[in-house]
This record gives structure tokens, sequence and C-alpha cells, in this order.
């Protein structure tokens, strides 16, 4: 297994945020994203027509990746906050403690949580896939579950890393929670190769699994900085 360096650095990110985009699985009302009263009910809908810079706010309650795709793919570069009730004006006001906001891969709902390898044929492959450079991706107070990338595949192959996150690129993780995620290598997080650090900031990791290195994090870079 490659060595990791880890690199700790004082430092200061901005994002510039241009707006605000609602997901509540429980809107009952009119769907456009720009309000919780009209909050859209789906995940992948509001990382489809969020714009550079902007945040998304998703209230509580489990969001399952969709049959018809591999992952939520974030390919620009967006702030997503978990943990609201659905009337909150800032994130300040969450309670995360209360109010838990689930990213699953567990389509069928039906993981047993003492099996990390059981049940598990119709799980997603990768709960999500981060695609930026420079720009950040932050994401803040989402729980990470049910992830399953491939057993038993080669090194360098993309479906056997990072059950929960498959990322590149600029990301910081804060209060976020991953459980029971399994994959090959990086069972919960597999961070492709990247001179940009990625940052964790007040997040556990829970009963994940690989079948070679990294059960929580596999870095593919003997010097990708993790702070």
């Amino acid at each position: 297994m490659k060595n990791l360096w880890i690199l700790l650095f004082t430092g200061i990110i901005c994002i510039s945020s241009y707006g605000q985009i609602f997901v509540d699985k429980y809107n009952m009302g009119d769907i456009d994203g720009s309000s919780w009263a009209t909050a859209y009910t789906a995940v992948d809908d509001a990382l489809r027509f969020a714009k550079e810079g902007e945040e998304i706010w998703i209230a509580k309650g489990v969001y399952t990746v969709p049959w018809h795709l591999e992952s939520f793919v974030v390919d620009k570069s967006l702030t997503i906050y978990g943990g609201f009730l659905g009337d909150e004006e800032s994130p300040e006001e969450r309670h995360l403690n209360k109010f838990t906001t689930v990213l699953s891969g567990d389509r069928n709902r039906d993981d047993i949580p003492t099996d990390l390898v059981g049940n598990k044929s119709d799980n997603a492959t990768h709960i999500m896939i981060i695609k930026t450079d420079d720009n950040p991706v932050i994401i803040n107070g989402i729980t990470f579950q049910g992830g399953m990338a491939a057993f038993g595949a080669d090194f360098g192959d993309e479906q056997g890393q990072g059950g929960a996150v498959l990322g590149h690129g600029r990301m910081i993780f804060e209060h976020c929670q991953f459980d029971n995620n399994t994959a090959t290598f990086g069972g919960a997080v597999y961070i492709i190769p990247s001179d940009i650090p990625t940052r964790f900031m007040h997040c556990t990791f829970e009963t994940n699994y690989a079948e070679q290195f990294g059960g929580g994090i596999y870095a593919d870079d003997p010097y990708s900085n993790i702070i």
C-alpha cells in the first residue's frame, strides 16, 4: 500500500454563492426548487439545475440514488447542506443532531446493518461522484450510507473505488457521517490523485469496509493532501 502523507495547514477557502436551491422529499406542492414551499423532491434534480457557485439545501430524510443513475454527480462548484427541518432561512438555524439528511445507495432499502456484503446487489456503485478542479465542492451535514463499489476490482478500476464518494478536485466535508459503505479500495471515500487538498472537518466514519485497502479513506497518491 502506498504511503499517505498528511499535510496540515491553516487557510481559508471561499466560495461565492449566487443563490439557494431547496430539496424536500416531503414537498407536496409546486416544484421549482426556489424555496422550501416549492422545493424539489429529488436530489438529482437539484444537482442538474444548480449553477456554478450555488448552494443546495436538503431537508431531513433519506434520498436514494435512483435506478436510472449510477450515482449523484457533482460536476461544478457547489455547497451542499443537509440537516434542515425545512423552514430555515440560514444554515446556522439547523439542528444537525436532530434532523438527519441521508444520501443512500441502498435502492431496495434492505441492507442489513450488521452485514457489510449481503443484500447489496441493488446498491449504487458510488453514492456520489465529484469531478471538479480548483473551485471547491463543500458538503456539510450529510450522511452517506449504503454505497457498494464492486469487490474484486483491479487497481485503477473506478467500479471498485469509493462506495460513498469517488472524488477529484477541491473537496471539503464538514459535519458529515459515512456509514456502512464498501468497496475494493476506499470503502467510504476514494480520492483520485490530485495536488489539491481534501479536507474532512468534524466527520465520522463507522462500519465501512474495503476488500483491499482503506476502509474509511483511500488516497491513490503518496502526495495526496488530507486535512
